[in-house]
């Protein structure tokens, strides 16, 4: 219903509301101290909302699968075919899998050099930026 729709909308615009509020005191923050603050607080209302709304999704989630387990995962008929694909992709899987230890030696050691090396560069580029 219409009614549903529009209520399914309230908790994403009170999300909203304090979300576009942050950007826009930060924007004003140079005409005075209080812009900044009201910033600063939007900001952590905005935060303190999204950790709120991801527990109510978890809490949603759960409370589903928790009621609705054995409809949700028993296999059905109509989705064999999603079965079968999932079927095919982990075998294909296991199939390609490659393990460190069936890397050739020679391969294994220009790997680690490679990643040693470029570790060293990296170094070498950030605390010797001073010398350029």
């Amino acid at each position: 219903s219409v009614f549903q729709c529009l209520l399914g909308t309230v908790p994403i615009i009170l999300y909203i509301i304090p979300l576009t509020c942050t950007g826009s005191f930060y924007l004003k923050a140079s005409a005075g101290e209080l812009w900044s603050s009201m910033g600063d607080f939007m900001f952590t209302l905005t935060a303190a909302m999204t950790l709120i709304l991801y527990a109510l999704i978890w809490w949603t989630v759960q409370g589903t699968m928790e009621k609705y387990s054995e409809a949700l995962t028993r296999p059905m008929e109509q989705y064999v075919d999603l079965d079968w694909m999932d079927h095919k992709s982990n075998e294909a899987l296991i199939r390609c899998k490659i393990e460190w230890a069936d890397v050739p030696g020679c391969l294994r050691v220009l790997f680690v050099l490679g990643a040693v090396l470029e570790t060293f560069v990296f170094h070498i580029m950030y605390w010797g930026s001073s010398w350029c």
